[in-house]
């Protein structure tokens, strides 16, 4: 049996939701029981072979008691561990997708406890959920990853070095996981047809996906679009962009929607008129995971201006989407998991005017962009064939 621990399992929580439905197609016929937070309905996961089980803290309890929490994360976990529909077969493995630092310690505390309980797999995804830990808290991990207890992976090359060189932490780089397209989704309609419009008639729709966060680069988004405009206006007048963009998350403070707002209106305000040059389309905020497939399959290239600082070491959720539906991509350069935008599928940027002049790169070259597309996927496959090869050695181990 194989355990999954996730506990934003809410539409529009992240991509925990739809890592349990990617485990359960990378399990095969192993047995999946997915803990959860306590009060949290789930009937789209229930489905055979997946059960479960709310018994754990919410992250409201775990950032006002965090103590307490973590005590009664342990107090659950050792029960569940511990009953007879558990211990009747092999030792289970628990596997965490999105480790946060209450997750290791709970891990911790539960393994001084009950040493030979469970081995876990904890999937780091960045950097900053270690920093809460202290000496005595890696030591104790460094600890347990060298008996087996516990094994660290991440989901990019950079990511694991990181950890090997700043903490002493030994993690793989084979957990990666599909996040709402699944590689036995059908393909969307070729975006070819699109690009090899007749003149006068080419219209490109670019996707901005996964919301407006900083650390995604979504105030570059404005200058992108005014640099783009102007491009298009000098160089290629018989094209039109559409560019798609989430609305605001309610969350963010009310002066900063209306200024990002006004910019991204200065920045094409010349071009709405004549329905020429490039145009903005917002999307709903939180979207399912069938809108979220819709959208994507609609696009013809993906956006990604991310914050370098920020995904340097990580990977992205909208990176193994769109190479699965074999999207090509004008990304940050240097960012973690670039090793999947380097088939030819990609074109690098650092400027908001080296974006622009991607974008149009593509449009005007699309056919080659097209076939390294598809080298891509195949590439991911691969990956996502490797996770699963690591979750059977975790299932046969235990």
């Amino acid at each position: 049996m194989l355990i999954a621990v996730g506990k934003k399992l809410t539409v529009g929580g992240g991509h925990e939701s739809t890592q349990i439905a990617a485990l359960r197609a990378l399990v095969g016929e192993h047995e999946l029981l997915v803990v959860t937070e306590q009060g949290y309905v789930a009937p789209d996961l229930v489905e055979a072979p997946t059960s479960v089980r709310t018994v754990l803290s919410d992250w409201h309890y775990q950032v006002s008691r965090p103590d307490q929490a973590i005590e009664q994360d342990v107090t659950a976990l050792h029960a569940l561990l511990t009953s007879p529909e558990i211990t009747t077969g092999p030792r289970p493995g628990v596997v965490i997708p999105t480790a946060a630092a209450h997750d290791i310690r709970v891990c911790l505390l539960l393994l001084e406890r009950a040493p030979k309980i469970a081995r876990f797999c904890l999937r780091i995804l960045c950097e900053d959920i270690l920093e809460p830990l202290n000496e005595t808290e890696l030591s104790a991990l460094r600890q347990h990853i060298a008996s087996g207890s516990v094994r660290l992976t991440t989901e990019t090359a950079s990511l694991s070095r990181r950890l090997a060189a700043h903490h002493g932490l030994t993690a793989t780089d084979d957990f990666v996981l599909p996040c709402t397209v699944l590689p036995d989704d059908p393909l969307p309609p070729e975006t070819a047809e699109t690009f090899n419009m007749p003149a006068g008639a080419r219209r490109i729709r670019v996707g901005y996906l996964g919301g407006l966060r900083r650390e995604k680069g979504f105030w570059l988004i404005p200058r992108i679009i005014g640099q783009l405009s102007a491009l298009l206006r000098r160089s290629a007048p018989d094209i039109q962009v559409e560019v798609l963009i989430a609305q605001h998350n309610r969350k963010r403070r009310r002066i900063g929607r209306l200024w990002f707002d006004f910019c991204l209106w200065r920045s094409s305000r010349g071009w709405q008129g004549n329905r020429r040059g490039v145009t903005v389309t917002r999307t709903p905020a939180i979207q399912t995971s069938a809108e979220f497939k819709a959208l994507l399959a609609s696009t013809d290239l993906l956006l990604l201006p991310y914050n370098l600082a920020r995904y340097r070491f990580r990977g992205s959720g909208v990176i193994l989407d769109g190479v699965l539906a074999q999207k090509p991509f004008v990304y940050t350069d240097g960012i973690g998991m670039d090793d999947l935008l380097s088939f030819g599928n990609a074109e690098p940027a650092v400027s908001a005017q080296e974006f622009a002049a991607s974008i149009l790169k593509i449009v005007r070259q699309s056919e080659g962009y097209q076939s390294s597309a598809a080298a891509a996927r195949k590439a991911v496959i691969e990956r996502f064939g490797h996770t699963a090869q690591m979750l059977q050695r975790l299932l046969v181990c235990t």
